[in-house]
């Protein structure tokens, strides 16, 4: 029904109806199951107490009818009194963002992190269309996908908090550019 949502919410702010509906692809429930594993290749002495560096490496496998695809990242993070966890998880479609739950040491920490992420992709519903359905949809999906991601973040007791900045390749041929964006993510950790 977002396409009723849409025309309501145009209709009561005056604003232009939106187009696009009648090419929309059809209702098909989504499932997905995913799997991601990190390992800690590297880490200077005291990186949790003091001024430190550690580099993080990771793959990831999904399939299902969203998307069906693996990934493999190399984050760098240099920081003060940084948190334990893996850093930001891989960046994809539904995680971008996501900060691992992990120990700190002392009240506060910050660092940047620099993240080179590849992906193969076999299957994306917002590109190919439904797995289950006919959508006749003519777009020539690029299958190996590149990101780079450049982020500052930190803990305050609990809360993880991370600004990030990505530099996507496109993900089809038909795109004019490639697709950048920013997220910035609060994440509350018991």
């Amino acid at each position: 029904m977002a396409d009723k949502t849409q025309n309501t919410i145009h209709d009561l702010i005056g604003s232009q109806s939106p187009e696009g509906w009648d090419s929309q692809i059809g209702n098909e429930m989504l499932l997905n199951l995913s799997y991601e594993h990190r390992w800690r290749l590297l880490e200077s002495p005291g990186w949790r107490t003091g001024l430190g560096t550690d580099i993080i490496t990771g793959a990831t496998g999904m399939i299902g009818n969203y998307r069906t695809s693996a990934v493999a990242n190399l984050t760098w993070r240099v920081g003060y009194r940084m948190h334990s966890g893996f850093g930001n998880s891989g960046i994809r479609p539904g995680s971008e963002g996501r900060l691992v739950p992990g120990a700190t040491e002392g009240w506060w920490g910050i660092g940047l992190s620099l993240a080179f992420v590849g992906e193969a992709v076999m299957h994306d519903v917002t590109i190919d269309g439904r797995l289950f359905g006919d959508d006749d949809i003519k777009i020539n999906k690029e299958p190996l996908l590149g990101r780079v991601v450049g982020a500052i973040g930190g803990h305050i007791y609990h809360l993880l908090w991370s600004a990030q900045y990505v530099k996507a390749t496109r993900s089809f041929k038909e795109e004019n550019e490639s697709s950048d964006y920013g997220r910035i993510v609060l994440l509350w950790a018991f």
